[in-house]
């Protein structure tokens, strides 16, 4: 139950504080460095869209939390809930590149540093991570 308690008690928390800092880094513009006003006014419709996915993050953060005392309280169904909170991160995050790539015309590669992957290909192990771990061990998640 080792990866049981390091995701309730550090990784879950923890991914909930970096969503809650993305979506107040778009919402408020800081993700630009000061030229949010530039970018802006340049690009027509990329603070709607920040908007939106700055909202996006924090309710993901606020679904990790609830997703970890589902966990933790061993809920029925808990170990699904963890899988779609997964999937809903890999959606959002492919789905934010995409519309800024639509918005700027930048090339999708060049939006997707090599840490947008690493995020991305992140999300997918850990489904399949998560999957077969607690595949093993759903019969303990009953309450």
């Amino acid at each position: 139950m080792k990866w049981h308690k390091f995701l309730i008690y550090f990784s879950l928390w923890a991914g909930a504080l970096l969503s809650v800092g993305n979506g107040f880094q778009l919402l408020t513009g800081i993700y630009y460095s000061g030229y949010a006003d530039q970018v802006y006014s340049y690009y027509n419709g990329l603070k709607a869209v920040d908007t939106i996915f700055g909202i996006m993050n924090i309710a993901i953060a606020i679904y990790m939390i609830y997703v970890r005392f589902q966990l933790a309280g061993f809920k029925q169904g808990a170990p699904g809930k963890l899988i779609t909170l997964y999937s809903i991160d890999l959606v959002a995050s492919f789905a934010y590149s995409l519309v800024v790539s639509g918005i700027t015309h930048i090339s999708l590669s060049q939006i997707m540093d090599s840490s947008a992957i690493s995020g991305l290909v992140t999300a997918i192990v850990m489904i399949f991570i998560n999957r077969s771990y607690y595949g093993k061990r759903e019969h303990m998640f009953v309450n």
